[in-house]
């Protein structure tokens, strides 16, 4: 090739890369501005999460310190109960101690029951005598009536008889 060849692509050659640096400029200030445009979007998004999550974080701390107050209500209601349900199971056992105290061991009620028995021992032996007394007043009625009964049939008898004659 020639040096007026050479020249002639070198100045072509020079002017494509002229354009081709030209063209890319163009490129990265587009690129730089559509980033920039990007950026301020982005800055605008990332401020209105920003705001959201703040909002909603304000939102949480006062739902989570309502629940709080709530679950301090809601203990102390249950730690009243629970008090309240020790003492009535305390008064149960002070009463079940003291029906326990007072009821007889199986020994004691042995030893009453066996003076029971003497004491039914004592009713029986009166009730004897009764059944006794009631049997001789009974046999004592009933041989004063058999004498009374046969005293008047015989004086029938001798009414009958001085009937009889009378006649």
């Amino acid at each position: 090739m020639n040096k007026e060849a050479k020249t002639k692509t070198k100045t072509k050659t020079g002017a494509s890369m002229d354009r081709l640096m030209s063209e890319m400029k163009k490129g990265f200030k587009l690129a730089d501005e559509r980033y920039n445009s990007l950026s301020s979007e982005m800055k605008k998004g990332f401020k209105l999460a920003d705001e959201r999550y703040n909002s909603l974080s304000s939102e949480m701390k006062n739902g989570f310190k309502l629940a709080d107050e709530r679950y301090d209500k809601l203990s102390l209601k249950m730690e009243s109960g629970f008090k309240l349900v020790d003492e009535k199971i305390d008064d149960l056992a002070i009463a079940t101690k003291i029906g326990f105290d007072e009821t007889a061991t199986k020994g004691e009620m042995l030893a009453h029951f066996g003076e029971m028995n003497q004491r039914f021992d004592v009713v029986d032996s009166r009730l004897d005598s009764v059944d006794d007394r009631l049997d001789g007043i009974e046999t004592f009625l009933l041989d004063d009536h058999r004498r009374r009964i046969e005293k008047l049939e015989g004086e029938m008898m001798e009414l009958r008889e001085v009937l009889a004659l009378n006649k």
